[in-house]
């Protein structure tokens, strides 16, 4: 069992001391949140032990994990909790629980040995698949994270998928229809000293550039205004404000070239207008301006929507970008050149070639992938037809055979540092349930298909 937990910011004990790095980087409030959160980990090979490790020392109140399979002498290779002693007697989550308790004192770390029914699933403030399942299984239980509730309210889990094969990787995440940001980049505000503010509400600061845009919000402190002639308001009731906004301020310019005037704006990045447009003041009505005042920059919230995992297979999109390229692959040069589509019709295929066959692509086998390859162009001629029906679906106009082939010949395998990435991916996912920082939205697609060569290895021979 953990150790009791006693989150106060206010107070010096050891938990405080264990976390006090992730304060600093995540904030107390978003830290305060995640020592009350409980995890899922579907999956306990090298994805879903790299994750449940980076979880574990992040600090959630619990951290539940899933994989009744019995551990065989091939998950050894990414699952390094694993030993030669337990192999083929328990299973891998009952292999991993007892190491990965021992990262942390103040997180519970269990094992689930029953099945994944609704009810047990929506007790989770956040679940993680890190294995592939069959497409049915994958929509219920993302529908379910969607769906869950918290006293008749909604109250959806972020469902995140981050599965590899082979030399490819696939990150999913939902966090629901409406996913509100508080702080999109974790970044410092800025804090501005004013020297002056005209009665027209021109503020000028003691820094050579405020560095804000148009319409960030922004909070007065500290203003002191002159005396309050008749109809007017103080300029002190600024102060704490919600509601106040910043416009860049520009000036004309011109300047002579030769024989030609050139005019011009440009920026004056020391000075901006204090719009007051969203409150019930003007600057009409109030007191001139007599010293002092602080400007707080103030994140701007945002709302995000995502889509269920059986809608976005086919609507990837979110944004011109990923319209016209596809879902996003790290590489620029290969996404550029279509990438990101190949490697979402690779995962649509799988999910088929599952319901199909009621298998996955077998390792090393030259039929799978002949029959994976063919189910492969059939789903893209069956997506173009959508298409032409001005519905949306991921077609290539090209079909990289040697990356298709190689998806379905290396299904089984794990590499390690495709695992360590992921489990990163998915533990700063969780993280993000709260507000801080911005979630992939939605799809994240990987490969390094230049390791592996057009032919299976004449050499490539299973062990025992």
């Amino acid at each position: 069992m953990a150790e009791e937990k006693n989150f106060d910011e206010n107070k010096a004990n050891k938990m405080m001391d264990l976390y006090s790095r992730a304060i600093a980087a995540l904030g107390v409030d978003t830290m305060k949140n995640l020592t009350q959160l409980n995890v899922l980990v579907i999956g306990m090979r090298g994805v879903g032990v790299e994750t449940a490790k980076n979880l574990v020392l992040a600090g959630p109140k619990g951290v539940t994990i899933w994989d009744p399979e019995i551990a065989q002498i091939v998950d050894m290779g990414a699952n390094f909790y694993l030993t030669p002693d337990i192999i083929g007697k328990v299973s891998r989550a009952e292999a991993s629980v007892k190491n990965l308790s021992e990262l942390n004192p103040y997180v519970n770390v269990t094992v689930h040995n029953g099945n994944l029914d609704d009810e047990f699933i929506q007790s989770f403030g956040a679940v993680v698949v890190t294995k592939i399942l069959p497409k049915s299984e994958l929509f219920r239980i993302n529908q379910l994270c969607r769906t869950r509730k918290i006293e008749d309210k909604i109250a959806p889990s972020p469902f995140i998928m981050t599965i590899t094969h082979g030399v490819t990787a696939h990150c999913f995440s939902d966090f629901g229809d409406a996913h509100i940001i508080n702080d999109p980049d974790g970044e410092p505000t800025k804090t501005l000293v004013i020297e002056d503010i005209t009665p027209e509400g021109l503020a000028t600061i003691s820094a050579k550039q405020h560095g804000l845009d148009d319409d960030d919000p922004i909070r007065l402190e500290d203003l002191e205004g002159c005396t309050i002639e008749d109809g007017q308001e103080s300029i002190e009731k600024l102060n704490d404000l919600e509601g106040v906004k910043l416009k860049r301020k520009y000036e004309k310019y011109e300047r002579k070239q030769g024989d030609r005037v050139i005019k011009g704006e440009r920026q004056i990045f020391h000075k901006f207008q204090i719009d007051l447009s969203d409150t019930e003041y003007s600057w009409n009505n109030l007191s001139k301006w007599k010293g002092g005042g602080i400007v707080n920059e103030l994140k701007r919230k945002s709302v995000k929507n995502f889509r269920s995992l059986e809608e976005s297979i086919f609507n990837f999109a979110h944004d011109p970008f990923t319209e016209f390229l596809g879902p996003q692959h790290p590489d620029q040069g290969a996404w550029e050149k279509g990438a990101g589509k190949t490697l979402h019709l690779e995962f649509q295929t799988v999910l088929e070639y599952q319901e199909k066959y009621q298998r996955w692509p077998r390792l090393h086998n030259t039929d799978d992938g002949d029959e994976f390859l063919k189910l492969y162009e059939e789903i893209n001629e069956n997506n173009k037809k959508l298409v032409e029906e001005e519905k949306k679906a991921a077609t290539v106009e090209t079909i990289d055979k040697k990356r298709i082939k190689a998806y379905a010949w290396y299904f089984e395998t794990e590499l390690t540092g495709y695992c360590a990435f992921l489990g990163g991916v998915a533990a700063q996912e969780v993280v993000k349930k709260f507000g801080k920082y911005t979630p992939i939205q939605q799809w994240l697609h990987s490969d390094h298909v230049q390791l592996i060569g057009n032919e299976i290895p004449a050499d490539a021979l299973p062990l025992n």
